[in-house]
């Protein structure tokens, strides 16, 4: 997981959350004004600072206890993230629109481009590895985030041809992967595999509150 991911997550449900226990009166912004109030010289904030203004009244209506356990949940353990709070306070679903986990090789035949499910970055004119996802086929292969890519079947891979010597790879292709790792050669054997579509979808629910559509607006930033 990309704990920035998550981060931003959070703070969308730590958002729905103090709306709902404030009546829609405060918001994630109130607390972070407030911290900016409280804390923008030379010192900064603790986390504890920061539960402590989340418990103040004037941030949420919410107890003490309700909140240091919601955020120790959220904060502190590998739990999944419980989205059904936020969805009842906005009247939104989070339907499955594809099955994101397929990403098994494809046949030989097959002509769908190839997928590795890396994230890079360049440097000058080398490709390093920035980011590897679960349940790809570059973490199956064995890929290390800084991995420098040099070659893909002994043929030289530079930054300026990195996507067209992806495309060359269909779904199903095999490719002996040679990079330089903390300085040391190594190869990786790696399958390609066929590219997830997008696994969610935010939709409103067919059957709304009167409150609903108007907690959206005020979310959405359409009401002031």
């Amino acid at each position: 997981m990309s704990y920035y991911t998550k981060g931003a997550v959070i703070g969308f449900l730590l958002d729905a959350r103090l709306r709902r226990l404030s009546g829609g009166a405060r918001s994630l912004d109130d607390v972070m004004r407030l911290a900016y109030e409280r804390y923008s010289g030379d010192r900064g904030f603790t986390p504890t600072d920061f539960r402590d203004i989340l418990k103040r009244p004037t941030t949420s209506t919410a107890g003490g206890d309700a909140d240091d356990a919601w955020l120790r949940e959220a904060l502190e353990t590998t739990s999944e993230l419980d989205y059904r709070e936020a969805q009842s306070w906005y009247g939104l679903d989070l339907p499955a629109t594809s099955d994101s986990s397929v990403t098994e090789p494809m046949p030989e035949e097959s002509l769908e481009t190839g997928w590795i499910g890396l994230e890079t970055r360049i440097s000058g004119n080398s490709v390093v590895v920035a980011r590897i996802p679960r349940d790809t086929p570059a973490a199956d292969a064995g890929f290390n985030v800084g991995d420098e890519i040099l070659a893909f079947d002994d043929y030289r891979v530079y930054a300026a041809d990195w996507a067209v010597r992806q495309a060359l790879y269909p779904a199903g292709a095999t490719a002996s992967v040679l990079v330089s790792r903390r300085g040391r050669l190594a190869r990786l054997d790696m399958t390609f595999g066929r590219a997830p579509g997008p696994a969610w979808a935010v939709t409103t629910r067919s059957v709304m509150t009167a409150a609903q559509p108007y907690r959206i607006d005020a979310w959405l930033g359409a009401i002031k």
